[in-house]
C-alpha cells in the first residue's frame, strides 16, 4: 500500500520535474532568442550605414563632376557578409538641390528569418560664392553699362524690384534731356556729364547705398573699364560655344557634338528641363527674330548676328534663390532692335549696340553694350539711347549662364534610423 503510493508520488514528482524543467529550458532560450536577433540587427545596422556611406560618396562624386545634378539610382553589396540596398531618390515633393540616400541592411538569423535595418538621410546640394554660384563678370553688374556714350530721357524709368541700386555705367558721357525720366542708381561716367536739367540730381536717386564713401552724390565720375574686363566676357561666350547644345541654321560640321535644327520653332523647349547647374545652350547661326512664346529658365542664347524683338517673351519659372536673377541670357555678335511694346526678360550682352526703337517696351534684366565693329573697334558716334517711354526693371545677371566659377558642396540636413 506504502509502495504503491510511493511510486505514484515519485512519479508525480518526476513528470512535475519534467514540466518544470521544460518551463525553465523555455524561459533559457526565450532571451537567447532575443539576443540573437538583437545581434543580427546590429549586422544589419552595420551593413545598411555600409550602404549609405557608399551611395553618399556616389551622390557626391555625381554631383561635384556634373556641378550639382543628380541621378535616381540603386546600388547593391554587402558588408561582412550582410546584404544591404542603397537608393538615391527624390525628397517629397521633389527639388532639383535637395536628395534622400536610403539604405538597408538584411540580416539572415540561422532559422531563416529576415532582419531589417533601414537609415535615411536627407542632403541639400549647395553652391557657394555670389547669388546662385560664383561671381559675376564686371561687365555684367549694372542695369546698363556701354563703351560708348549713354543717353538719357523721355520717359525712361531704370529701378530694380528688391529695391538694390539699378546702375548705368558709360566709359564716355553721361547725358540727359528732359525732366521725365528716372534712375534708381548711380551714374557711373568717364566724361564729364554733358547735361542734367536744371542741375537737379533728384532724377538720379538711390533707395539703397552700398557705398557710404561717395556720400551724398550719386553722378561719378570713374576710370573706364578696361578692355580686359569686356575681354572676360567675351570669353565666357567663347566657352559657351564649345559646350553649346543646339544649333539653329548651322551645318553639319560647324559645331562639334551639337544638334542641328532648321529654326527656333523647330526646338522642342517643352521636352528639354535646364537647370542652374546644367543650362542649355542654343546657337543661332545667323540672325534671331523673336516675336513671342516661352523659353525655358536657364536657356543661353548664342547669336552670331542681330536680335530683332517684336513681340514680347517670358521665361519658365526658375528656382526660388533667383528671384531677382536673369534666368535667359543672349550674347549677341551683332546689334539688338527693339520694337514696339514687348516685354522682354532676360541679361543681353551686344558687341555692337543696344537699340531700344519706338514704343513702350518692358526689358527684365540688364544691357550691356560694346559699341564694336566686327574688326574689335569703337563705332563712330555710338551711343547707346535710353531715350524713350520704356521700363527697365534691374534683375541681375545670373552667375551661372555668366561663366561664374561655382563651388558646389552636399550637406546632410537630416538622419534616422528603424
Amino acid at each position: 500500500m506504502f509502495g504503491k503510493r510511493t511510486s505514484l508520488l515519485i512519479a508525480a514528482v518526476v513528470i512535475a520535474g519534467i514540466i518544470t524543467s521544460f518551463g525553465i529550458g523555455s524561459n533559457l532560450v526565450e532571451p537567447e532568442t532575443r539576443m540573437t536577433e538583437d545581434n543580427f540587427k546590429i549586422l544589419a545596422r552595420n551593413a545598411a550605414l555600409a550602404g549609405q556611406n557608399r551611395m553618399e560618396q556616389v551622390l557626391f562624386d555625381e554631383v561635384i563632376s556634373t556641378g550639382g545634378t543628380f541621378t535616381l539610382t540603386t546600388i547593391r553589396g554587402n558588408y561582412d557578409n550582410i546584404e544591404y540596398t542603397a537608393s538615391i531618390a527624390d525628397v517629397d515633393p521633389p527639388s532639383a538641390t535637395e536628395v534622400r540616400v536610403i539604405s538597408t541592411g538584411t540580416a539572415t538569423t540561422g532559422r531563416g528569418k529576415d532582419v531589417d535595418f533601414n537609415v535615411q538621410s536627407e542632403y541639400e546640394i549647395v553652391f557657394d560664392g555670389a547669388p546662385g554660384g560664383g561671381e559675376v563678370p564686371e561687365a555684367l553688374q549694372e542695369a546698363v553699362t556701354s563703351q560708348c556714350d549713354i543717353n538719357l530721357g523721355g520717359s525712361l524709368r531704370i529701378d530694380s524690384p528688391d529695391g538694390s541700386n539699378a546702375s548705368v555705367r558709360t566709359n564716355g558721357a553721361l547725358s540727359a534731356a528732359g525732366d521725365g525720366w528716372t534712375v534708381h542708381g548711380y551714374g557711373y561716367m568717364s566724361d564729364d556729364m554733358v547735361s542734367l536739367p536744371h542741375n537737379d540730381r533728384r532724377y538720379l536717386e538711390t533707395n539703397l547705398n552700398p557705398y557710404d564713401a561717395l556720400g551724398a552724390g550719386v553722378l561719378v565720375e570713374v576710370d573706364p573699364l578696361a578692355d580686359e574686363v569686356f575681354d572676360a566676357v567675351m570669353q565666357v561666350r567663347a566657352d559657351y560655344y564649345d559646350n553649346a547644345d543646339i544649333c539653329v541654321g548651322c551645318e553639319e560640321d560647324d559645331y562639334d557634338g551639337v544638334t542641328v535644327v532648321a529654326s527656333l520653332g523647330a526646338i522642342d523647349f517643352d521636352a528639354l528641363n535646364p537647370s542652374r547647374q546644367n543650362p542649355l545652350v542654343v546657337i543661332i547661326n545667323g540672325d534671331m527674330h523673336v516675336s513671342g512664346g516661352t523659353f525655358p529658365a536657364y536657356t543661353i542664347f548664342l547669336v552670331t548676328g542681330d536680335v530683332h524683338i517684336t513681340g514680347g517673351y517670358y521665361a519658365s519659372d526658375g528656382d526660388p534663390e533667383d528671384e531677382f536673377l536673369s534666368t535667359l541670357a543672349f550674347y549677341i555678335d551683332g546689334d539688338v532692335h527693339l520694337n514696339g511694346n514687348a516685354e522682354i526678360w532676360g541679361q543681353f550682352f551686344t558687341v555692337g549696340d543696344f537699340d531700344l526703337g519706338n514704343g513702350t517696351p518692358v526689358i527684365n534684366g540688364n544691357i550691356t553694350a560694346l559699341c564694336e565693329d566686327g574688326d574689335g573697334n569703337l563705332l563712330t558716334g555710338a551711343s547707346t539711347e535710353m531715350r524713350g517711354n520704356f521700363t527697365i526693371n534691374y534683375y541681375g545677371a545670373n552667375p551661372f549662364l555668366s561663366g561664374g566659377e561655382t563651388q558646389v558642396t552636399l550637406e546632410r540636413r537630416t538622419h534616422s534610423e528603424w
